[in-house]
């Protein structure tokens, strides 16, 4: 995923790091000992602030 340099906050820096490293969303929860959506929000937003600096591979954008 690469998208753990456009974290905004530590916990989505923690979520980044854990799903690069090969977790599944739902490993990572349980890992981290929250509910799987806040995964799947803590993504979003990581990928929305990556966008806004020009990374969105999904959109062929991939030059930050």
């Amino acid at each position: 995923m690469q998208l753990g340099k456009f974290a905004e906050s530590k916990a989505q820096a923690e979520v980044a790091a854990l799903l690069d490293s090969g977790l599944t969303r739902k490993e990572a929860a349980q890992k981290l000992g929250i509910g799987e959506r806040n995964i799947y929000r803590a993504v979003t937003r990581i990928k929305a602030n990556a966008a806004r600096r020009g990374y969105s591979p999904e959109h062929d954008m991939t030059h930050v």
